[in-house]
């Protein structure tokens, strides 16, 4: 009887806890000099919050990777692109670069030229609404600076 009661409660438990809502193929975490990385395969769904300024991807883990693809100059700048990828907007904040003259260029997979923004301020918003989902490139020039950088619309 003992045993008949600890299974219907275990059943009974376990029916009703749900510490994670998709059942993943697999995942791991991998570390090493220049960070670490948590990552899953074989995700199905996830829930999707969008309002004017943000867009949340719930149950999806997001790179957020800002390395530059090249860097042509001796100038290192501390740069953040978010989010990455986007559908909407990406901001580009570029610390202590406000005086620099600096200016930022996208480019598509093609490498062809599809907008010149000038940088004024530490934050930037770039508009994606116009753009086709792929991958771009952005780039960040002034007389003697280039850098390249990735940027994915979905």
């Amino acid at each position: 009887m003992k045993i008949l009661f600890l299974s219907v409660s275990t059943c009974l438990f376990y029916s009703y806890v749900n510490a994670q809502s998709n059942i993943v193929a697999g995942g791991n975490q991998a570390s090493g000099t220049g960070g670490s990385i948590t990552y899953s395969i074989g995700q199905v769904d996830y829930s999707n919050e969008e309002s004017t300024n943000h867009n949340y991807n719930e149950g999806v883990q997001q790179p957020f990777d800002v390395s530059p693809i090249n860097n042509v100059s001796e100038l290192t700048l501390e740069v953040s692109l978010y989010p990455n990828p986007s559908s909407e907007s990406a901001i580009l904040k570029i610390e202590g670069a406000t005086n620099l003259g600096l200016q930022l260029e996208l480019f598509d997979v093609a490498g062809k030229l599809i907008s010149i923004q000038p940088i004024h301020e530490v934050e930037t918003v770039l508009s994606l609404q116009e753009l086709a989902a792929g991958n771009y490139t952005l780039r960040i020039s002034n007389k003697t600076l280039i850098q390249d950088y990735k940027l994915i619309k979905y």
